[in-house]
Formats: structure tokens, C-alpha cells, sequence
């Protein structure tokens, strides 16, 4: 039987086979799920916005350029390597279309953010469902790889 690990916003967690990883209420943040078929280890990272400010010392986990080295560091020590890595990314969408542009456009600035940090590593993206206006939720089965994504209405 499968135990279930819910990713709050601005956080992460690792697991081996056996267990599912879910976050709920992904809108303009993008969930970046790291997945290594031979180990059958995964991650899932949820993350608000594209870099970390100068001098911030907010939680680094809220940030794609602070929190994608925390979570392969995990994997790391779990023993997987990042060229046995392949990532999903869902999320990214503009969730305040009427409110301003930096807010409008940083589900965008968040997947590009994600998508430079991930190349720069080598790790090659295997699906992305991203952009749109509504929410998501997603479930992530470690054992096979499988994500489920949910559309909010």
C-alpha cells in the first residue's frame, strides 16, 4: 500500500517506490517533479517564483534558483545521480490577469527560470502542463512515474 506526502507551497520532499507525492493549489508556482526510473526515487518541489533576492532570507525552497540544488542535493544522497534524472513540470499559469504585469507574467518567468536552471544541470524535461489560467493539483506515483494532473474550475 502506497502512503501519500502532500508538497506545501515552498517546499519539497524525496521518497523511494511505495510512496505518492501531491500538492494542491499550483497556480502561477510551478511543481518540478524529479523522477529516477532505474532507482524508482522521486521529488517533488514546490516552487513560487524565479530567484532568490539579493541578501533575501526568506526560505531558499521559495525560490527555483535555491530550491532545484537543495532537492538534487536530497536525490543525491539518496543515490541518484542527474543524469539518471528526467523532470516534469506543471503549473505556471496566469492567475491574475488583471492585476499587474509583473504578477501576470510570473507563472511565464517561472517556468523559463526552471526550464534555463534544469538545462544548466542536464536534466532533460519529459512533460510539461503548464500555462492556462486555472490551477492545479498533482500526484506523482514514485513507483512508475506516473503524474496525474487536476485542473482547478
Amino acid at each position: 500500500m502506497q502512503q501519500t506526502v502532500d508538497v506545501g507551497t515552498a517546499d519539497f520532499a524525496v521518497a523511494p517506490q511505495g510512496y505518492m507525492l501531491a500538492s494542491q493549489g499550483i497556480g502561477s508556482c510551478v511543481v518540478v517533479c524529479f523522477y529516477d526510473q532505474a532507482k524508482k526515487i522521486g521529488a517533488l518541489c514546490h516552487i513560487m517564483l524565479p530567484k532568490q533576492p539579493a541578501g533575501s532570507e526568506l526560505n531558499p525552497l521559495r525560490f527555483a534558483d535555491t530550491a532545484i540544488p537543495l532537492v538534487l542535493e536530497k536525490l543525491e544522497q539518496m543515490g541518484s545521480s542527474h543524469h539518471d534524472l528526467v523532470a516534469h513540470l506543471v503549473g505556471g499559469a496566469s492567475m491574475f490577469q488583471n492585476v499587474g504585469t509583473f504578477i501576470n507574467h510570473v507563472g511565464e518567468e517561472n517556468v523559463a527560470a526552471i526550464q534555463a536552471i534544469l538545462a544548466e544541470q542536464g536534466i532533460p524535461i519529459g512533460t510539461m502542463q503548464v500555462g492556462g489560467n486555472r490551477g492545479r493539483n498533482v500526484q506523482f506515483l514514485v513507483e512508475s512515474g506516473a503524474l496525474t494532473t487536476i485542473s482547478n474550475t
